[in-house]
């Protein structure tokens, strides 16, 4: 379907249909707030290294400043569907393709959960070891011979680096760090062991 406007993205208004791909039309549905609160917060891809923020302003959703149509107290639409299934839990659908993601804690930056993550982690099958610091309140990565990089904080215990790998560690029951995974690329991960 081929949606022809002169408007610009913000203008559109919501929309309530069986089918936001196949049908636009004024939206029936008024979201409370509680609805809203459901979706708000950072979202990561259970399949891949896929990391969404749901931001709430003025009474509405926006995803990288997409408004949602929000067709139900369970559906929003981006540029995707987006249907709650469980609390924490969602099902994006892009046409014929669906991903799972989860609501994640946002960065925790304290001096003390960040100082957890420092060390020396070796990976036998990426025959890799990299050493964890922090410099400046800042997680900085160090594997020699290549200059060390920062991190960005993406959501608690997660960061990544300016090429787009995800650094995520793994905590143990007793919130004892002992790993992380080093996604690269979307493709391929790699657990390293502190």
């Amino acid at each position: 379907m081929l949606l022809l406007t002169d408007r610009k993205p913000l203008d559109i208004p919501e929309i309530k249909t069986e089918d936001p791909d196949s049908t636009y039309a004024p939206a029936s549905y008024t979201p409370t707030e509680s609805d809203l609160k459901k979706f708000e917060g950072i979202w990561r891809s259970i399949r891949h290294m896929d990391v969404q923020r749901i931001a709430r302003k003025e009474n509405a959703l926006f995803n990288n400043k997409i408004r949602a149509a929000v067709l139900d107290q369970n559906t929003a639409y981006f540029d995707a569907r987006w249907n709650l299934t469980k609390t924490n839990r969602v099902l994006v659908t892009y046409g014929t393709d669906t991903l799972s993601y989860i609501k994640v804690a946002a960065p925790d930056l304290t001096v003390k959960s960040l100082t957890a993550l420092t060390g020396t982690y070796y990976s036998e099958e990426a025959d890799a070891t990299y050493l964890v610091e922090i410099k400046n309140n800042e997680i900085i990565i160090n594997n020699k011979p290549h200059p060390p990089y920062k991190l960005t904080p993406t959501f608690n215990d997660a960061f990544f680096s300016e090429d787009g790998n995800l650094f995520e560690f793994r905590r143990d029951k007793r919130e004892r760090l002992f790993s992380y995974w080093l996604a690269r690329g979307g493709q391929f991960m790699f657990p390293f062991v502190k």
